[in-house]
C-alpha cells in the first residue's frame, strides 16, 4: 500500500517537473516569437522611413526643375521681342503680292484687246488702256478707305480724282474684297454685267489700279478733252442698290435738284424698257420740297446707321416718313442707293432695276424728291 502511494507520488512529482519545463520551453518560444514580430515591425517601420525620405528626395527633385523651367520661360519674351516681325499676309500695297503695275494693267488690257462676253453681251475688242500713276493714287485712297472701314464703298471718287490732279471728262470705278489675287478679282469683274462693261467701254483710255488689306479699286477714265458718258452700277436683287465689287462713276454734284429732274424726266419723257417691260412715255415729274426732306431725313438715317434699307433704324416705312414731312398722299414710292457718286451714276442704276425702273416710270406719281447724305441716296416718289 505504501509502496504504491509512493510510487504515485514520484509520478505526479515528475509530471510537475515536466509540467513547469514544458511551459517554460512555452515562454521561451513565445518570446521568441515576439522578439521575431518586433523586428519585423521594425524593419517595416524602417523601410517606411526610407520611402518616405525616397519620395521627398524625388519630390525636391521635380520642384526644383520645375523652378529651372519657369525660370526659361520667363526669360524667353526677351528673346521674342528682339526678333523681327513677321509681315502679315495682306500687305498695306497698291498692287496683290507679286503683281506689278505692268502685270496688272496687262490682265485688264487682255480682255480689251481680244474682246469678252458679260452677262450674255458680247464685247468687241477695244483699245488698251495706259496706265495713270495719278489714278492709282486716286483708287489708292479709296482702298485705303474701304480697308480703314473694313467694308466696300465707292467714296468720293471725283475728289480722290481731283486731289490727285486727274482732270476727267468721263471715270468709272470697280471695287471688290473678293480675293487679294487680281487674277480672281478680274474674274470676278468679268462675271459682272456692269462691271465688265466698265472695263470694257471702249471711250476710257487710262486705268489705275489699288489694293490694301484685300481691298481692291479700280479708276477707269477719259481725260478731260476726250468723250464723256455714263455707266451704272449693277443694282443688288434686293430692290436696293448696293456697292459690291460694283462699278460707279465719278462727277460733281452741282445741282442735285435741278440734275435729278432733268435724269428723272428724261427717262419718263422718251420711255424705256426695264426687266424685258417697255414703258411709254409719261409725264414729267415736279419737285417736292416735302419729299425732298422726307429723302433727307431717310438718307441721313441710313448714313448715321451704315445700313442700307427701306426700314428707317425706328422701324418706319416710307408712308410714315412722307406723312411726317407734311405730304398728303395718295401714292407714293421709295428708292434708296449707296456708293454712286453722282446723281447720273445712281438714276442708271435705279434704271437697270426692273423694280427701281418701274417706280421711276410710274403715271401714278406726278412728284419726286431727293437726297443724298454720305454714299446714301434716296428717291421719293408721291401724289396727292
Amino acid at each position: 500500500m505504501l509502496n504504491r502511494y509512493f510510487f504515485l507520488t514520484i509520478v505526479i512529482f515528475l509530471l510537475g517537473i515536466l509540467l513547469v519545463s514544458s511551459c517554460k520551453s512555452d515562454k521561451k518560444s513565445t518570446a521568441k516569437v515576439d522578439q521575431k514580430v518586433a523586428v519585423e515591425k521594425k524593419e517595416e517601420v524602417t523601410k517606411k522611413k526610407e520611402k518616405k525620405e525616397s519620395s521627398k528626395k524625388k519630390t525636391a527633385r521635380k520642384k526644383s526643375s520645375s523652378s529651372t523651367t519657369k525660370n526659361v520661360t520667363t526669360s524667353a519674351p526677351r528673346t521674342t521681342t528682339t526678333t523681327v516681325p513677321k509681315p502679315t499676309s495682306r500687305p498695306p500695297t497698291s498692287s496683290s503680292a507679286g503683281s506689278s503695275q505692268q502685270s496688272l494693267l496687262a490682265q485688264i488690257n487682255r480682255l480689251r484687246t481680244n474682246g469678252c462676253t458679260c452677262g450674255g453681251k458680247r464685247y468687241s475688242p477695244v483699245p488698251p488702256l495706259r496706265w495713270s500713276s495719278k489714278l492709282a493714287t486716286a483708287a489708292r485712297t479709296n482702298a485705303s478707305q474701304m480697308a480703314s472701314n473694313k467694308r466696300l464703298g465707292h467714296g468720293d471718287i471725283g475728289g480722290n480724282m481731283k486731289r490727285a490732279g486727274y482732270q476727267f471728262a468721263d471715270a468709272a470705278q470697280n471695287i471688290s474684297d473678293h480675293s487679294t489675287r487680281f487674277p480672281e478679282v478680274v474674274g470676278n469683274w468679268q462675271r459682272s454685267k456692269m462691271n465688265c462693261k466698265d472695263i470694257m467701254k471702249a471711250s476710257f483710255k487710262e486705268i489705275g489700279i489699288a489694293q490694301v488689306n484685300g481691298y481692291w479699286a479700280q479708276v477707269l477714265a477719259t481725260p478731260r478733252g476726250g468723250s464723256s458718258g455714263s455707266v451704272a452700277t449693277r443694282p443688288s436683287s434686293s430692290g436696293t442698290s448696293r456697292p459690291s465689287s460694283s462699278g460707279s462713276h465719278a462727277g460733281p454734284i452741282t445741282n442735285l435738284r435741278g440734275d435729278m429732274l432733268r435724269e428723272v424726266n428724261a427717262i419718263r419723257s422718251a420711255g424705256c424698257t426695264c426687266g424685258g417691260v417697255r414703258y411709254s412715255p409719261v409725264p414729267p415729274l415736279r419737285w417736292s420740297s416735302a419729299l425732298a426732306t422726307s429723302s433727307k431725313a431717310h438718307a441721313t438715317d441710313m448714313s448715321r446707321t451704315g445700313r442700307l434699307s427701306h426700314t428707317g433704324s425706328n422701324g418706319s416705312k416710307i408712308g410714315t416718313r412722307v406723312t411726317q414731312a407734311g405730304y398728303n398722299w395718295k401714292a407714293v414710292a421709295e428708292n434708296v442707293s449707296q456708293g454712286r457718286p453722282t446723281v447720273r451714276a445712281a438714276v442708271a442704276s435705279w434704271k437697270a432695276s426692273s423694280s427701281h425702273c418701274k417706280n421711276m416710270m410710274s403715271k401714278d406719281f406726278t412728284e419726286i424728291g431727293a437726297a443724298k447724305v454720305g454714299e446714301y441716296w434716296v428717291q421719293n416718289f408721291g401724289d396727292r
